[in-house]
């Protein structure tokens, strides 16, 4: 008896929705469409002074790091030289900063009393305000400052390095542990020495500005949803049909080494990005990375005055390999024609780079959490 009064209970309760009827329809309420944001990101527009390499090691010769050289992490100290004006809590006084074009190596090798500049005051950049970028094998690529210098900022940095049979080589005086003991051409006093790390856009420094990664891009926003993500390059021209491929239809995000594989990692481009690659993408922080050994996707081969000199035949081995098909044309292309090595040269100043936008990056997401650090 309870058992059937419960029935007709239950059937009376749904017959105020839809009726007993087994044969009615089962309603499921609509997912609402998550609304999407575009992005838009000049080429000319990377995140500059932000991501600082602390040599060149294998352009750094006969001193510069060799296999299994090691730069120590817990070593590395960065500082900034600030505006005149009294010392402040923890600032440091008296730095020398020198050009380290021969490798650490030949450190104690440098003209010590002709610095490349000098300052009265310093302040560090403590280790929790930066991050490190490390490689598959846990060395050392790049520090993150996480925040854009500005062009006349000047950073000093100090490090050690374990040799591959276990030495240890210091680059740059510690505050920490040495005592000032360098006397400079116009200086005052006695000078803590360190390696410059960033030069003022003015003096043109080719080595330092060289330590710049300049293939990292900002995607406007930070912690980024995988599943609402997608990028494209396009060229900057107007008018232009299907400006996210090239003459031959093939994409361009393929062509800048952005679609080499899929996320079963069989070895084949799938038409997107390779967003779940870190290496390429990192979306918790909102950054799109050129592949390491692009340094300059935007102008591989430096300056190109003639098909067939050698910066050309450098830019085409680079866009052909990730390309990887025998269907992709160099020249004559849009790409090939529109090569902005003005992006990748310290006689051009950043103000200038708006001028020389050959392409567009184009990003789609759900709404995030939070914009970028």
């Amino acid at each position: 008896m309870k058992s059937f009064l419960g029935i007709a209970l239950l059937c009376a309760g749904l017959l105020l929705v839809s009726g007993c009827d087994s044969d009615d329809p089962v309603v499921t309420p609509e997912t609402p469409e998550i609304p999407l944001t575009e992005f838009v990101i000049a080429s000319s527009d990377y995140l500059n002074h932000r991501f600082f390499k602390l040599d060149l090691p294998f352009e750094e010769a006969p001193g510069g790091r060799r296999l299994g050289d090691r730069i120590l992490l817990e070593t590395i100290k960065i500082f900034q030289l600030m505006p005149d004006g009294p010392p402040g809590l923890g600032d440091l006084t008296n730095v020398a900063v020198y050009v380290d074009s021969m490798g650490f190596r030949n450190w104690d090798g440098i003209n010590f009393h002709e610095p490349h500049m000098f300052g009265r005051r310093w302040r560090e950049i403590f280790p929790w305000y930066w991050d490190v970028m490390l490689d598959h094998d846990g060395h050392l690529i790049a520090v993150d400052l996480r925040t854009k210098m500005s062009d006349q900022d000047v950073l000093a940095v100090i490090y050690e390095v374990r040799l591959a049979d276990g030495g240890i080589v210091k680059v740059g005086d510690s505050p920490h542990f040495d005592a000032p003991e360098q006397e400079v051409v116009g200086g005052e006093g006695l000078y803590y020495r360190m390696k410059l790390l960033k030069a003022p856009v003015s003096d043109q420094e080719p080595r330092s500005f060289r330590y710049v990664l300049r293939n990292i891009y900002s995607l406007g926003a930070a912690n980024i949803d995988q599943t609402t993500f997608a990028l494209r390059i396009e060229r900057n021209a107007a008018g232009a049909i299907q400006p996210q491929q090239d003459e031959t239809g093939l994409d361009y995000i393929r062509i800048f080494g952005l679609d080499r594989d899929n996320p079963q990692q069989s070895g084949y481009s799938d038409g997107l990005v390779d967003w779940w690659d870190p290496f390429i993408f990192d979306l918790a922080k909102g950054l799109l990375k050129f592949p390491l050994d692009f340094p300059m996707p935007f102008a591989p081969g430096g300056q190109i005055f003639a098909s067939g000199d050698p910066a050309d035949q450098v830019a085409e081995a680079f866009y052909s390999a990730y390309a990887d098909t025998s269907s992709f044309v160099w020249n004559p292309s849009f790409l090939w024609a529109n090569q902005t090595w003005q992006l990748y040269d310290p006689s051009v100043f950043p103000p200038d780079y708006p001028q020389h936008t050959s392409f567009r990056i184009i990003a789609t997401y759900g709404k995030p959490d939070m914009v970028p650090q």
